[in-house]
């Protein structure tokens, strides 16, 4: 009986562990760097969620690197093999795991091995000119720019996994084409009571039908309130209003006919293995990151780890 019980403790730990790994799903953004002059890379920052200490093994740039002023040779440099051990120990990165880079717009996949990657570290634009610290500098994967070559300009709208399995569903996330509407608007959301309704827009993906109304103010937009609709059950599967701040604006609707939008904004469909069906691409950040976030009341949203120093 003792034997039994074990067994099922066991496999209920499996089940838990496994559970919360896939809730942890960590999604970088890739952008483009000019390394030297004429020698662009892409590069994937990893140390927004850099455990970040005054212990030796969270140290990872060389002292020639810190303390005076800014120069062109501290701008970039690739980690020494003891300092990207230490880096990647700290992040729980194993040489032996993959990057996953996924460009929605051209569903590109591109997989890399971590340990023929370099990681390089280069400083934040808004690093001290004076007093530079570890705190000042960006360090993440070097991704060259030729094994890029279909992620169009800026590698906008790409995503990046670290880990051992590829967690993208490739072929299912569709960008949003919005047309405007003559239907009868919905209510806004109560907090919005004081603004006024906007033009109306709707789309309708695999059945199902998406409205953007905007919400403006002395002629205005400051709000946009999306609803997803389920005719076939007459159900609100989704309904929130993003808003604009100081931190975050709203990015523009994909308005036309279906072409190749490199840029396209909002998007949907299947992303995530084991997860429910994503909307995403209606703010961006000043300050912060933007959100992937499910068609679905029980899954959180993912916070995309852009490293965002502004």
């Amino acid at each position: 009986m003792k034997k039994l019980i074990s067994i099922i403790l066991y496999f209920v730990l499996i089940v838990v562990t496994n559970v919360v790994k896939a809730q942890s799903l960590s999604i970088y953004n890739i952008y483009s760097f000019e390394k030297n002059k004429n020698d662009k890379i892409g590069f994937i920052s990893l140390t927004d969620v850099y455990p970040w200490s005054q212990s030796a093994d969270s140290l990872v740039i060389a002292d020639q690197h810190l303390g005076g002023s800014k120069t062109k040779n501290d701008n970039y440099h690739q980690l020494s093999p003891k300092h990207r051990k230490q880096f990647l120990h700290r992040m729980k990165i194993e040489e032996t795991d993959r990057i996953f880079i996924y460009n929605l717009s051209s569903n590109t996949l591109l997989t890399r091995k971590v340990k023929s990657t370099t990681v390089a570290a280069h400083l934040s634009v808004y690093a001290d000119n004076t007093e530079i610290s570890e705190y000042d500098y960006m360090i993440g994967f070097e991704i060259p720019e030729i094994s890029l070559k279909n992620f169009g300009d800026y590698f906008f709208n790409t995503l990046v996994y670290v880990g051992k399995q590829n967690p993208f569903i490739t072929g299912r996330i569709k960008q949003i084409l919005w047309k405007k509407t003559e239907k009868t608007s919905f209510l806004p959301n109560k907090a919005m009571i004081t603004f006024n309704q906007g033009a109306l827009y709707e789309s309708i993906i695999n059945g199902l039908h998406y409205y953007a109304q905007d919400i403006t103010k002395t002629d205005q937009t400051y709000a946009r309130h999306l609803m997803i609709y389920d005719p076939k059950k007459n159900t609100i599967l989704f309904d929130k209003t993003y808003t604009e701040d100081e931190s975050a604006y709203l990015n523009p609707l994909n308005i036309g006919k279906k072409t190749n939008y490199t840029h396209a904004y909002q998007w949907t469909g299947t992303l995530f293995r084991n997860k429910p069906a994503t909307i995403f691409g209606f703010l961006g950040h000043s300050f912060g990151c933007p959100h992937i976030e499910f068609i679905s009341k029980s899954e959180p949203s993912i916070r995309l780890k852009c490293d965002n120093r502004h």
